[in-house]
């Protein structure tokens, strides 16, 4: 290794370390109250509040199917681009239109989705 690599990844290595053992005084029982007070305080007034946890994990675990599915896919093309024929590695490049079309819609709408979450909470309905 040279000594540039070497300094470099003693230097991540201590970084890493620094942050394991670093204290955080972010946690005091006042704080925690405040944020605990906003939080009753901002679900007490709209009867909705109790929604608000159930979308946001659906969308959590609709997101990350659709973010797994992406990657998956992607393996598998990538895969079978590289133990390939040329003929197999020109049929995978036509299909990497529709894959990056695909991807671009799954994104689109978790993003979409999260929009509109966003918006509809905002608005208090």
């Amino acid at each position: 290794m040279s000594k540039g690599i070497k300094i470099l990844f003693v230097l991540i290595l201590f970084i890493i370390v620094i942050e394991m053992f670093s204290v955080t005084y972010a946690v005091d029982g006042s704080i925690q109250g405040w944020a605990k007070d906003f939080d009753e305080k901002g679900a007490g007034g709209q009867g909705n509040g109790n929604m608000d946890a159930p979308i946001q994990t659906i969308a959590g675990i609709l997101s990350g199917i659709g973010v797994f599915g992406v990657v998956i896919v992607g393996s598998i093309l990538g895969i079978q681009y590289m133990i390939g024929s040329a003929s197999d590695q020109a049929k995978i490049k036509e299909s990497l239109i529709p894959y990056a079309v695909g991807s671009i819609i799954v994104m689109g709408a978790v993003g979409i989705f999260n929009a509109v979450i966003g918006a509809l909470n905002n608005s208090g309905i």
